[in-house]
């Protein structure tokens, strides 16, 4: 699973998936993909693709520009 960091067991980080990232992430046993982008950030839809792939999908909204601001 390329790309894929193990954070502790059963907790994974890594950069924008493309099919196969969740393809391999799924054969590993990873059930959910938890995404931090605001849905503006990106020009498909991570859900679309994280579903098409058989896996649970969360969206929690992180503005990174405002955090850097809030500092």
């Amino acid at each position: 699973m390329s790309h894929f960091e193990r954070v502790e067991d059963g907790i994974f980080i890594a950069p924008q998936p493309i099919g196969k990232n969740l393809q391999d992430a799924k054969r590993q046993g990873i059930r959910t993909v938890i995404d931090f982008r605001l849905p503006s950030e990106l020009a498909t839809s991570n859900e679309t693709l994280t579903k098409s792939q058989g896996l649970a999908y969360v969206n929690i909204p992180v503005d990174k520009a405002a955090h850097l601001h809030a500092e």
